[in-house]
């Protein structure tokens, strides 16, 4: 879960250098470039929420049950491969048994105090930084709602999909979510699998007035974007000293 989490942080956030700012970031296809390289090159919000080999993260994701919802497997068929061109085989399909799985509540715990102290910031920037993170963070969340982040394999064959009935963010009192206030929860509005589109609408409504309040990042010397990405570009100090 966490993994994929962070895959998909670090694709939107690759995707704003190189599409926004046309940055020329490593290429990660290179035999020579190992994982632990990949880490310490992931943008510096994705390095803040789930760390690198160096140092933890802010962001912890809780073991998560699963339970059977079906009392027989579910069939699915599928196209045979060609050995031989790689393509679909002429006329040839096979099956496979899959248990349909209902998820307990996936908690994702966020260290908002190691978040507020990474990097070498005045209090108001460290803030700031905190809110692009989440920013980022909630992006990610946005995705899973909508069914366009699968988890675990095969999700180019049907499987790991994931239907979010609703989120639920409490306890992080500079975002307004302390657990005395209720916390923000958004939810389906309706059993139609497509209602995950209106949590990360609502979700994403939320973000916008959050990326409103963030100050952008001078430091980084990028005019060219603004809001919660202005973090994704650090000067060298504060590289140096995260």
């Amino acid at each position: 879960m966490r993994g994929a989490l962070r895959t998909r942080a670090s694709r939107i956030a690759r995707t704003v250098l190189v599409g926004a700012l046309g940055q020329e970031l490593e290429d990660w296809s290179d035999p020579t470039v190992g994982v632990h390289d990949q880490l310490a090159s992931d943008p510096s919000l994705v390095r803040d929420l789930f760390g690198t080999t160096e140092h933890r993260g802010a962001l912890t994701v809780l073991d998560t049950v699963t339970r059977r919802v079906r009392k027989n497997p579910r069939r699915v068929t599928h196209n045979a491969g060609d050995r031989w061109t790689g393509g679909a085989a002429e006329g040839a399909l096979y099956g496979e048994e899959l248990w349909d799985q209902a998820w307990e509540p996936i908690v994702i715990e966020l260290d908002s105090k190691r978040l507020l102290s990474t990097g070498a910031h005045s209090p108001e920037r460290s803030l700031d930084r905190a809110k692009a993170a989440w920013c980022l963070l909630g992006l990610v969340l946005a995705e899973l709602a909508t069914g366009t982040l699968p988890l675990g394999s095969r999700g180019t064959r049907g499987l790991g999909q994931v239907e979010v009935s609703k989120i639920r963010i409490s306890g992080i009192d500079w975002l307004g979510t302390e657990d005395g206030r209720g916390g923000r929860e958004f939810r389906k509005r309706s059993d139609s699998p497509a209602s995950g589109q209106a949590v990360a609408r609502d979700l994403l409504t939320w973000l916008q007035e959050v990326n409103a309040s963030i100050t952008d990042n001078e430091a980084g010397g990028v005019t060219d974007i603004t809001g919660w990405s202005t973090y994704l570009v650090e000067s060298v100090k504060e590289d140096a000293d995260a």
